[in-house]
């Protein structure tokens, strides 16, 4: 692309502007001066000399290279009279705008909003469709483009495309961009939401972990100083674990063993199941001699007798 068909930060080429003879220049002139209206009337009132005129000069509405035309034209006068560009290297301030050239841009943007319209529209039938829908609408949608019409909406937009052509769209897809735009902001404000869930209830959730197994271990604690405290005897209640598990063992041992040693197993198991059972004795007996002091100090008073399971053991 040639240096001034690129946009204005160019970044993207523009779409490529018609370039005219002398005869065709005649013609887009002829094409401006029907097709304007100034604000608060309309030009449909001569829709019959716009189709007529497009029907015989079907490149001015089947070419986009000349509706680009028009936009650059449009624009280049917007700099000339008030833009930046036309300032001098010394700051000067660019003349006033005179009625004719803001006259002659009117004209030119009611030209642009007569060609754009139909792909604005997205009337496949061209010019001759749009004018007939807006000329007596018969829905809102058909009324809705009228409005568009009389505040050269179209042409607006067009001009605006021509200005940013990062910015334009395909007709077929005009709503895509926004589309896409709008999903991936969805996405973020789900992302951060879900961020701050976790980050709200995760401190929650931990100290109501840290509390149940607090619980737990108390609840544990108490069970275990309950079983002791009935047992009264702690002391000998391992002495009889410790008792089983060697007899456990020794039991385990003599059938392991051969032949010739199975007496001396059984001996041994028969000892040790002996022992157990007066070990099993004493206890009963210590808790019996415990049961008699306790009624004694309750009863106020004791005898001889108190002390005779303790002479016993």
């Amino acid at each position: 692309a040639a240096d001034d068909d690129w946009g204005i930060f160019g970044s993207k080429p523009s779409a490529p502007w018609r370039r005219l003879t002398n005869e065709e220049r005649k013609i887009l002139a002829m094409f401006i001066a029907i097709n304007h209206f100034e604000e608060g009337t309309t030009n449909l009132d001569r829709h019959p000399q716009i189709l007529e005129f497009t029907r015989h000069h079907r490149w001015l509405e089947e070419d986009p290279a000349t509706l680009e035309l028009m936009c650059r034209a449009h624009n280049t006068s917007m700099k000339i009279t008030g833009g930046s560009s036309a300032s001098d290297p010394n700051g000067a301030k660019p003349p006033p705008e005179s009625k004719e050239d803001a006259k002659m841009r009117a004209m030119c943007l009611s030209g642009i909003n007569t060609l754009a319209a139909p792909r604005k529209a997205k009337c496949a039938g061209g010019l001759l469709e749009l004018v007939t829908l807006i000329c007596t609408p018969q829905s809102d949608a058909a009324a809705d483009l009228r409005m568009k019409w009389q505040n050269k909406e179209f042409g607006k937009d067009a001009v605006f495309e021509s200005l940013f052509p990062d910015m334009r769209r395909s007709p077929e897809g005009e709503e895509s961009g926004w589309t896409e735009l709008l999903m991936f902001a969805g996405l973020l404000v789900l992302m951060v939401v879900v961020v701050v869930a976790v980050m709200w209830y995760l401190p929650l959730l931990t100290d109501t972990q840290k509390k149940a197994a607090v619980n737990a271990t108390a609840a544990t604690s108490a069970a275990i100083a309950e079983a002791v405290a009935e047992a009264g005897a702690p002391a000998a209640a391992g002495g009889v674990a410790a008792s089983a598990a060697a007899g456990a063992a020794l039991a385990t041992g003599a059938a392991g063993t051969p032949e010739g040693a199975a007496p001396d197993a059984a001996a041994a198991a028969l000892e040790s199941q002996r022992k157990i059972e007066e070990l099993q004795r004493q206890i009963e007996e210590l808790k019996k001699g415990q049961a008699a002091m306790a009624a004694a100090a309750a009863g106020g008073g004791g005898g001889a007798d108190d002390d005779a399971p303790h002479r016993e053991l």
